[in-house]
């Protein structure tokens, strides 16, 4: 049985038995996969906090709120997405 990661743009096949979850190789990853969603959940807040800082109502015609749900799906979104393969993989 294989469980399919998606870091990024890159597929990482990953086998899993029985006895995936002793091994050091899922431990590896799925500490690899939550300091992967950690990174991305604070790399947002800064890039939220950098983009309010930057915004200019004058020269922006998109509200701030546009920002935000783009900045939403560029780093919220991989980042459940890694939390979740994280949790999968633990339970397994």
């Amino acid at each position: 049985m294989y469980d399919i990661i998606a870091v990024r743009d890159e597929i990482i096949l990953v086998e899993c038995g029985d006895d995936m979850k002793n091994t050091k190789t899922c431990k590896m990853i799925c500490k690899i996969l939550y300091a992967v969603s950690v990174i991305l959940a604070v790399a947002f807040v800064v890039s939220i906090i950098v983009d309010r800082y930057n915004y200019d109502n004058v020269l922006t015609s998109a509200p701030f709120y546009a920002a935000v749900l783009a900045r939403t799906v560029e780093f919220l979104l991989p980042c459940v997405i890694t939390l979740a393969a994280a949790v999968i993989m633990n339970k397994k």
